[in-house]
């Protein structure tokens, strides 16, 4: 049993002088560290801002409705949190800090058209993309409510976004 210690105690010496354990161990732990803190990092940064949207509403009707969808700022999960009275002073602060991760914001702004014809309206609007005055734009047909189909500009960087642009109110 002497001699079988006494070749664990070598192997284990002879391994831990070389340079990659040594480096292994002090390197390790810190990119653990890294490989925790780093995502945690990047996902609380508030990268950018709003999504900025153009609206040209032929139709005159749906702008209302399809602002509303976009900025509409109530979560999904609402309903499984807990009621207000029910939670203690600590949980109601933790409820109130709750990040807002993978939500977009917009900023929209309807586009008079003033008579102008549409493909001025789109040069004008791609330009404003181009000059970064304009993450986006969208025009709804005056026939969305027959159709139901709109079309999204040419020069668009626009964030997707899980929500439909124009709820089902039945």
């Amino acid at each position: 049993m002497k001699k079988f210690f006494a070749v664990i105690k070598r192997e284990y010496l002879q391994r831990v002088r070389t340079r990659f354990f040594v480096v292994t161990s002090l390197v390790g732990p810190l990119m653990f560290a890294l490989f925790g803190i780093v995502p945690l990092y990047i996902a609380r940064m508030n990268i950018g801002g709003p999504t900025r949207l153009a609206v040209i509403d032929q139709s005159g009707k749906v702008y209302d409705r399809f602002r509303e969808a976009l900025l509409q700022t109530v979560d999904e999960d609402e309903d499984d949190e807990l009621d207000g009275e029910r939670a203690d002073p600590n949980q109601q602060e933790q409820m109130q800090r709750k990040p807002s991760f993978g939500r977009t914001h917009f900023e929209v702004e309807l586009v008079p058209s003033s008579g102008r014809p549409l493909e001025e309206l789109k040069r004008e609007l791609n330009e404003r993309v181009r000059r970064n005055e304009l993450d986006g734009y969208v025009v709804i047909p005056a026939d969305i409510l027959s159709d139901g189909t709109i079309s999204v500009g040419d020069e668009v960087r626009v964030v997707e976004d899980d929500r439909s642009a124009v709820p089902d109110r039945a």
